[in-house]
């Protein structure tokens, strides 16, 4: 009875192939006209390594390799984008989440990025496809002379698939900040521990409160308090980045 039992091992094996085939499905067949739709709706060129479909746990589709811009100014190692299957059969498609694993932006995509995410005025038709959520894990931003990241970020966004809030948090938990939309603007709160800016890798605060404006050129921080070296700061500050970093403030240190 060996025979029967290899034959039924066998099929036991074919029919769990066949069974799983259906949930990791290659669709790199419509990379040229996502590109191409993607690309008409941020006016850059975009590239796509591969996607694929699969059904566990949840129904979900995954994009490997992209990058956006002629000089690449967006690249990402791998989106993961969730459905709401309810939604399919509605006239406004719910993407439940997406995630982001490995981002990194150049200065001259964090210029473009409020183009990029938000309406182009509040009169814009309801989307067909309306995003809840979108998720950053290990992203990092190149500006040129410095660098921030790794860290990872949460965003809600409203029913136009404007952001409403976002947050962002270092690896090393050391910063926490919150970014609220307002209009062209962004209001922000940032604190943090033992962190090191980016613009200087020889200066360490022991704990910083931050609270101000920004917008895609610059950022105008009203309120400055922070420990460190055994003293205390406290004041406002200002930094431009559109032709290379700038800094200025009005500090009051002891």
């Amino acid at each position: 009875m060996k025979w029967l039992k290899r034959i039924l091992i066998a099929l036991a094996l074919l029919l769990g192939l066949a069974l799983a085939l259906p949930f990791f499905i290659s669709l790199d067949d419509y990379i040229p006209q996502l590109e191409k739709a993607v690309s008409a709706r941020l006016n850059e060129p975009v590239s796509i390594a591969r996607i694929r479909f699969a059904a566990l746990p949840v129904p979900h589709v995954t994009i490997e390799g992209i990058t956006v811009g002629k000089s690449a100014d967006v690249k990402l190692g791998l989106v993961t984008v969730t459905p709401d299957i309810y939604s399919l059969w509605q006239p406004v498609r719910v993407i439940k989440r997406i995630e982001i694993d490995t981002l990194t932006l150049t200065r001259e995509a964090i210029n473009k990025i409020p183009v990029w995410l938000n309406p182009d005025d509040d009169k814009s038709p309801q989307p067909l496809v309306r995003v809840e959520r979108i998720q950053l894990t290990n992203a990092r931003v190149n500006f040129g002379q410095a660098n921030f990241g790794p860290f990872d970020a949460r965003a809600n966004l409203d029913s136009k698939n404007a952001a409403e809030d976002i947050t962002i948090t270092t690896q090393d938990g050391k910063l926490r900040a919150r970014i609220k939309p307002d209009q062209s603007k962004y209001l922000i709160e940032a604190s943090a521990k033992g962190w090191t800016p980016p613009i200087s890798s020889t200066l360490l605060f022991d704990e910083l409160t931050l609270k101000g404006v920004a917008t895609p050129d610059d950022i105008t921080l009203n309120q400055v308090s922070a420990k460190l070296y055994g003293g205390t700061l406290n004041g406002t500050a200002h930094a431009r980045w559109r032709q290379g970093l700038q800094l200025n403030g009005n500090l009051d240190i002891r």
